[in-house]
């Protein structure tokens, strides 16, 4: 995909939301350099996974009107020592970014490489 894509259903957010988006979106990236990056207009979100298919999905960016949700697949299955998860979902839990502080913090870049670590990985094809 490409930023203009992630960019068009940010169309009616805040500058800050948008800002925060393309941090976002440039964060999961550069810890995951060959995720397969897939928007979705219609749920107004975008998604990284190891393929398009669901169950190999690991993140998912939901702009709000103030911040950003990025939600981690399997969240409930990772510790989160420093609380940085929310949520009640039977397996994906989410971390609101309010600032671009958010997405500089150690705990999270630690939480995002411990999803990616606890991952499947899917059968060699």
């Amino acid at each position: 995909m490409s930023e203009r894509e992630v960019l068009a259903i940010l169309k009616g957010s805040p500058p800050e939301v948008k800002a925060l988006a393309l941090a976002t979106r440039e964060l999961v990236l550069s810890l995951f350099p060959d995720a397969v990056e897939t928007v979705h207009p219609g749920w107004g979100n975008v998604t990284w996974g190891r393929s398009t298919k669901r169950k190999e999905q690991l993140f998912a960016m939901n702009p709000m009107k103030d911040r950003i949700n990025l939600g981690v697949w399997n969240g409930t299955a990772l510790d989160d020592p420093d609380g940085l998860l929310e949520g009640t979902g039977k397996a994906i839990r989410h971390v609101k970014i309010r600032d671009a502080a958010a997405l500089k913090k150690p705990a999270l870049t630690r939480l995002l490489k411990a999803a990616l670590a606890a991952a499947p990985r899917p059968p060699a094809r």
